[in-house]
């Protein structure tokens, strides 16, 4: 039976409030202490039962808050470590553990997403911070409750939050919500709601088969749980995956957005011929002729839009890139792990968009130098600060050589899983190391 919250459990949560975490931020010595956490923090060890009001070690408002502030971009980073193991064993014929790495992936970014948010699921315990700093025991749930419940009520719920969401994502600083309402002026699509992204991006409820799937392959003998890698498959996956990571000057997160835009303005073109025209009485150019006077609006308004070709938006039978197409899929036990892969990227495009808004807000995006470098050098993208790319968005190259060098292989036929790992012009590290993808998303 799905788990829900009582009014009183509601009320609670949504007295979160990232204002004390921003205030936070602000205050840490980034620079000078070369660490998220300064010497001392009553937490530099993590939080546990001690740690809530009632507990012989109650951390106060102000420590909670810089232990949030510092939350949200490391379990950011965390959660794309966790997709990067989840692809490395897709690709190599782990499916069971790709899902188990991929679901992983999504509990860190939404983690990620409530530590902006002012809101903490410590397993044993659950609190919010308000707008004053002060400490607010939640609802008693374990982490993989507590984190599901709380995002789908501040996405639908708060205000405040939900706006924070909506505006993760953001194509040349301008939020796609925002896009959408240029192309559809009074639709009656909320500027400042987060709930389009249960609609066209993560079911927020499908987290719960996520859950009890992972559980399956995690802790059942793989032969009692039909799942599959095919290498044809994986490979095709990470070669579509680093086409949408793909960075983009101003946009670092364009050739995924692109397709979520897409797909809105489609919705609601569809919607406004469906009331005007009737079910069924409108053709597909009838749909391109609304999307391309949407774009028309759209460009007029915000001409940087123009990046994203009219072609492309009109398009109106084109299909949705497989990032969306998986993370859709309502199936509780897939036979592979392409949904919780798609649902991870998505919801790690949300944290991070979320994360880099915070460290802006804050004043410190362009003080993680000490942090991005010390991670480059413990992933092995560089022996010393000597090497590190500027800009580093030329991380991103690597991957895109090694996707052309595995296609190479692939193109002359009859290659299998072998040829994948033995074959020394490919490098599966390479074409899964999507923990590179925080190097270039956080700066400005």
């Amino acid at each position: 039976m799905a788990i829900s919250l009582n009014p009183s459990e509601e009320a609670v949560l949504l007295q979160a409030n990232r204002a004390a975490v921003v205030d936070a931020l602000a205050g840490i010595n980034l620079t000078g202490n070369n660490q998220w956490l300064p010497p001392g923090h009553p937490a530099a060890s993590g939080i546990d039962n001690t740690h809530k009001p009632s507990g012989s070690n109650p951390i106060s408002g102000p420590d909670l808050a810089v232990y949030f502030a510092a939350a949200a971009p490391t379990h950011c980073a965390d959660g794309w470590s966790y997709l990067s193991r989840a692809l490395n064993a897709y690709l190599l014929g782990d499916a069971h553990s790709s899902w188990h790495f991929a679901y992983y992936a999504e509990l860190r970014a939404a983690q990620s997403i409530l530590s902006a948010s002012g809101c903490g699921a410590f397993d044993k315990w659950n609190c919010v911070i308000d707008a004053g700093g002060v400490v607010h025991l939640a609802v008693k749930q374990p982490t993989h409750v507590m984190v599901w419940l709380a995002l789908a009520l501040f996405a639908k719920s708060s205000e405040s939050i939900s706006a924070k969401i909506a505006s993760a994502t953001s194509v040349f600083g301008v939020p796609i919500q925002e896009i959408v309402n240029l192309g559809f002026p009074g639709s009656g699509f909320s500027a400042g709601s987060a709930t389009w992204i249960k609609e066209w991006i993560y079911d927020l409820e499908t987290s719960s088969a996520d859950k009890s799937f992972r559980n399956r392959c995690s802790y059942n003998p793989h032969l009692v749980t039909p799942h599959y890698s095919f290498m044809n498959e994986s490979t095709a996956w990470v070669s579509a995956l680093w086409d949408a990571l793909r960075p983009t000057p101003g946009a670092d997160f364009m050739e995924i957005d692109k397709y979520i835009i897409r797909v809105a303005l489609r919705k609601i073109a569809k919607m406004q011929l469906e009331a005007s025209l009737g079910l069924g009485n409108f053709t597909d150019l009838n749909v391109e002729n609304e999307l391309s006077l949407a774009y028309d609006r759209i460009i007029s308004a915000e001409p940087t839009i123009g990046n994203i070709s009219r072609d492309f938006i009109v398009d109106a039978v084109a299909p949705d890139h497989p990032l969306l197409t998986y993370a859709s899929d309502p199936n509780p036990a897939p036979s592979t792990p392409r949904p919780a892969l798609a649902r991870a990227t998505l919801l790690l495009r949300i944290a991070t968009g979320m994360t880099k808004n915070l460290l802006h807000d804050a004043g410190k995006d362009t003080e993680l130098e000490f942090w991005l470098n010390d991670l480059a050098n413990k992933q092995g993208l560089v022996s010393g600060a000597d090497g590190v790319p500027n800009p580093r968005s030329d991380y991103y190259e690597d991957c895109a050589i090694a996707v052309q060098d595995m296609n190479n292989v692939i193109e002359r036929g009859n290659a299998g899983l072998a040829d994948l790992i033995n074959n020394v012009r490919i490098k599966p590290h390479l074409l899964a190391q999507a923990e590179r993808v925080v190097q270039w998303s956080f700066v400005s």
